[in-house]
């Protein structure tokens, strides 16, 4: 992703899409959705409004609306005060996109991850209402999973290094 970032969760009945890195970056996120045969990402959540975390999105938002292969349904990015909402063509951009697809941003005003037993993403709206969430395995669970069923992960200590 460059400087940019993105993470693709998928679990046996979700996929979510946490930012889409630059510009530049689309096109790779989009092949690496063709190649895990995902056809619909049930949540897109731009971080905060930056290019190098939103900037993939309008392109893999305008294939969505063009394509019958990819379905996007909700986008969720932070709330933010009128003072500190961007101005920038990428901006301007992710909406059109998010327009274009029939969706409506809904504000994120929190969101918890908990990466013990399970990891469980929960969102938070801004009248304090959970609008949404998902479980999957944690850590040790996945960790454990990994090294146990394949011959070339090493199993790794989670303990914290020793200063």
């Amino acid at each position: 992703m460059g400087q940019g970032d993105s993470e693709l969760i998928v679990t046996d009945t979700a996929a979510v899409l946490i930012d889409a890195g630059e510009q530049s970056a689309a096109d790779d996120i989009l092949a690496d959705l063709q190649q895990y045969g995902i056809t619909k990402l049930d949540w897109i959540i731009g971080t905060h409004p930056h290019a190098d975390h939103i900037g993939g999105f309008p392109t893999i938002l305008n294939y969505a609306a063009q394509n019958s292969d990819l379905t996007i349904c909700n986008a969720m990015s932070p709330q933010l005060p009128d003072s500190m909402v961007p101005t920038t063509r990428t901006y301007e951009k992710f909406l059109d996109g998010i327009e274009a697809n029939g969706l409506i941003l809904t504000p994120a005003t929190s969101m918890t991850i908990d990466m013990g037993t399970a990891t469980t993403l929960s969102v938070i709206d801004g009248q304090r209402r959970h609008i949404g969430g998902m479980i999957a395995p944690g850590v040790g669970i996945s960790m454990n999973a990994l090294t146990e069923k394949t011959a070339q992960l090493p199993k790794i200590s989670l303990d914290p290094p020793k200063r």
